[in-house]
């Protein structure tokens, strides 16, 4: 899928957006888990039992009501799974956990834009898998 960042300097009029970047992820069908129980608020192990190991260092997603996402630290084979920070939300046991998540960043002069978006395409994708994705605008560090 491709990621396209757009900005206009007008307040309204759909006519004046301008791409400023384009980022295109990995298509591949993203590894998937289900948890052996609820995952509580403050938990760091997760544990699985769908047989599909999540791979150290990947970004993971839960896709419960309050979509959650965070990096795997320890792998325990295909059983369970450490989270980097706690996790921040309960999920369901029947909470989809996926694997193989990608973060991009793009610096850019936004001084003279007035509204920013991002669109999300698959069109060119191989695959018909659902897309999550979190758009974050930082505007001073």
């Amino acid at each position: 899928p491709e990621y396209r960042i757009e900005v206009s300097a007008e307040s309204a009029n759909n006519d004046t957006w301008r791409p400023i970047a384009s980022l295109v992820a990995g298509s591949a069908v993203a590894a998937s888990a289900a948890a052996s129980s609820d995952v509580a608020i403050g938990t760091s192990l997760v544990k699985i039992t769908s047989g599909t190991a999540m791979v150290l260092g990947d970004i993971i997603c839960f896709t419960s009501g309050t979509i959650e996402w965070t990096r795997a630290t320890a792998v325990t084979g295909t059983a369970s799974f450490n989270v980097q920070d706690a996790t921040r939300f309960d999920h369901a046991s029947d909470t989809g956990i996926f694997g193989g998540g990608e973060h991009f960043v793009v610096s850019a002069d936004l001084e003279a834009v007035t509204r920013v978006r991002v669109i999300v395409n698959n069109n060119n994708s191989s695959g018909t898998q659902p897309i999550v994705a979190r758009a974050a605008l930082i505007t001073s560090l």
